[in-house]
């Protein structure tokens, strides 16, 4: 039934006009256009039929999600990834992020049919380093597709590395220091965990001889860093005269929750008046105790004896003069034949005299023997001797040897088969020591040494002088 769009009025069919009577408009012109047909190309159907036929798509799984593990250590887990598409496909898995340097896949990449499933294994292993950082984190892991590098499937973990601590603690430098009173020695601290680290320094001597001053007393190292600090050794007496005496010590650092960890070292004390010194002093105030009391008794004697002519006479005074002169500087190097009823003798000096002295070796390059510093005791030699360290030389300490004629032998015995003995002899008179060096480690060498200074005092014999007639 035909509806008026005029008037809205419905008409039966087969009306030309509309029946309402007030209406009658022509139904003809209303009637509605029938629908067109859309035509559809076959093109884009058979291409949508072909892209559905080569689908390519992946899915990837992480066993384990979660690991754990400790610097310098491994770790492992497996993806496994499954080809959902429809075509034969080679994945690539590799593992992205801040772990990527420590990871190693194998294998690294899979070729699999529709439908197929592959597992690959995937290693961690970061290194113990004071950068690699301790907490947890994230962890992925990606598998892109060869026939399409858009399409990857990503999975994501977690890693928990652990913190550990490693502390580093240096030799004492220097080993063995030397002074009157007051040395320093330095010592190096690392840190070569991935914690901070905090430590305390302490010093002792089991004699008791030293007092310690360490600057600082406590460390905050922070990773990877170094820290120096200084340990200030005094002595609480002084040495006067003697032999040297080494005090040894222990530095002790006490990383917080850690074992302690110990150095030694050690103080060599030399005395504040040299050794050679005070057979000096006590030979000048023996000649002195000789010569005073010669010279008053010589100045006395000489004046008792003038007569009242000479004093008179225009040439007496000068004489007196003279002669009283004459008479105190022979009294007083004790050694004027004039003075004395019989022959002045002087003690001859031992052989083993002529190796006392301050020695050093001519030849600069030497591995071996640098310097002797030797003395001489009723014919006890006492040989103290250094040798080629680097920045400075090393002390060995002194040997003792009785001396029964030239050449003499000492040998210095360092333990665990170090040594070296030294045969010291004059061979030419221009008063240059020869030194056969046998060394354990670097074989026989012969040096030259020259003396840097020696103070020799013969004490002579002086007889009662007589009266003057």
């Amino acid at each position: 039934m035909p509806t008026c769009l005029n008037c809205g009025a419905q008409n039966s069919d087969g009306s030309t006009f509309c029946a309402n009577a007030s209406c009658g408009a022509y139904l003809g012109w209303q009637q509605a256009p029938p629908p067109e047909i859309e035509a559809r190309p076959p093109g884009p159907k058979v291409a949508a039929q072909r892209q559905e036929a080569r689908r390519i798509a992946l899915s990837a799984v992480m066993r384990p999600g979660a690991l754990a593990v400790t610097p310098g250590a491994a770790v492992g887990c497996e993806i496994a990834v499954r080809n959902s598409g429809t075509v034969v496909d080679q994945f690539t898995v590799a593992v992205v992020g801040p772990a990527s340097a420590w990871a190693t896949v194998t294998p690294s990449s899979l070729s699999l049919f529709p439908g197929a499933e592959g597992t690959v294994h995937v290693t961690l292993q970061p290194p113990r380093s004071s950068a690699t950082p301790p907490g947890p984190m994230s962890l992925r892991i990606t598998a892109t597709s060869r026939e399409d590098p858009t399409i990857r499937a990503v999975e994501e973990g977690l890693l928990t590395v652990s913190a550990f601590s490693e502390i580093a603690v240096a030799e004492l430098v220097p080993q063995t220091s030397q002074g009157h009173r007051r040395t320093e020695h330095g010592l190096t601290i690392a840190n070569n965990g991935n914690l901070p680290l905090k430590a305390e320094l302490s010093a002792s001597d089991p004699e008791s001889q030293l007092e310690f001053e360490l600057r600082p007393p406590a460390l905050n190292i922070a990773p990877g860093d170094v820290a120096p600090a200084r340990v200030r050794l005094r002595a609480r007496k002084r040495m006067w005269m003697g032999s040297p005496q080494t005090h040894p010590f222990n530095v002790r650092v006490q990383p917080e929750g850690q074992p302690p960890i110990a150095r030694v070292g050690a103080m060599r004390q030399t005395a504040l008046l040299p050794s050679g010194i005070v057979p000096i002093v006590l030979g000048a105030i023996a000649l002195l105790a000789v010569a005073v009391p010669l010279w008053i008794f010589a100045s006395r004697t000489l004046g008792l004896n003038s007569t009242p002519t000479a004093a008179t006479s225009p040439t007496a005074p000068a004489a007196h003069l003279s002669a009283s002169a004459s008479a105190s500087a022979s009294a007083s190097a004790s050694v004027s034949p004039s003075l004395s009823t019989a022959p002045t003798t002087a003690a001859t000096p031992s052989l083993a005299a002529q190796f006392a002295g301050n020695w050093v070796n001519d030849d600069s390059s030497t591995p071996g023997i640098t310097k002797l510093i030797i003395t001489n005791q009723s014919d006890v030699l006492t040989v103290h001797g250094y040798g080629k360290c680097s920045p400075s030389d090393c002390d060995w300490h002194t040997r003792n040897t009785t001396y029964t004629g030239s050449p003499v032998v000492v040998l210095f015995d360092f333990g665990n088969g170090l040594t070296h003995q030294l045969t010291m002899s004059f061979p030419d008179s221009n008063a240059q020591l020869s030194v056969d060096d046998d060394s354990s480690s670097s074989g026989v060498h012969t040096y030259k040494f020259h003396r840097t200074s020696v103070i020799k005092v013969y004490p002579g014999v002086v007889n009662r002088i007589p009266q003057s007639p």
